[in-house]
């Protein structure tokens, strides 16, 4: 009877190890992809000796103009699509539009300067992003995050009445919000959130305007 005893453990024993590994083969892990659409203000940021299109100078030298001198704050509109890995890590690939309106007069230490005609700067942006979040969203109801970004894109330099001048630009950024969580379908279903979607663009090519975007929108998140 103690043998039968013993023989039976072992067989369950062995079942449970051979069934164990099957289940955890079966086993789906969930992933999320994101659709967002966001927009906000533009405030722009630093000094420039000129713009995209035109230099700053008199007789050779170049001057410096403090940003928020030369640009008027603009706003900005986007969409993107993303993917979260292991709850943490979310990568986002879209589209961006922004406004960069030029000030007339343009007064900056205590020199004003009158413009005939006034350009009009409208930057297209392909927008590429890693970002971290602190909390699973998938759990959690509320998550601050923190990342980086690259914007590759086109700047056009709009005069009424003349054609338009575009140029080729690039820029990168920090990223920074915070996401809750405002509507979900099911445990592991589709879900919805108010995102806080802000960047510091603090480095570009080809004069491209530094600036920093304070905006917000909805994320929409589906397996």
């Amino acid at each position: 009877m103690f043998r039968k005893s013993i023989v039976s453990v072992v067989i369950l024993a062995a079942i449970f190890v051979c069934v164990a590994p099957a289940q955890a083969i079966n086993r789906t892990v969930i992933r999320y992809n994101t659709f967002s659409v966001y927009g906000g203000l533009t405030q722009p940021i630093g000094s420039v000796s000129g713009t995209v299109f035109y230099d700053f100078s008199l007789n050779g030298r170049e001057y410096d103009v403090a940003a928020k001198d030369l640009y008027q704050e603009g706003f900005h509109i986007g969409m993107n699509y993303g993917r979260v890995v292991k709850g943490h890590f979310m990568v986002t690939v879209g589209l961006r539009y922004t406004t960069h309106d030029v000030k007339n007069p343009i007064v900056s230490n205590g020199v004003s300067v009158t413009l005939p005609e006034i350009p009009t700067y409208r930057q297209y942006d392909l927008d590429v992003n890693l970002d971290y979040y602190f909390m699973n969203l998938r759990y959690s109801k509320f998550s601050p995050y923190f990342g980086f970004g690259t914007h590759p894109g086109l700047m056009v330099d709009v005069f009424e009445g003349y054609k338009n001048e575009t140029d080729v630009t690039y820029g990168l950024s920090l990223n920074f919000g915070a996401e809750i969580k405002i509507y979900t379908d099911t445990k592991n279903g589709p879900y919805l959130t108010l995102a806080s979607i802000n960047n510091w663009n603090f480095a570009g090519v080809n004069r491209r305007p530094r600036h920093l975007n304070i905006g917000g929108g909805l994320r929409y998140y589906f397996r």
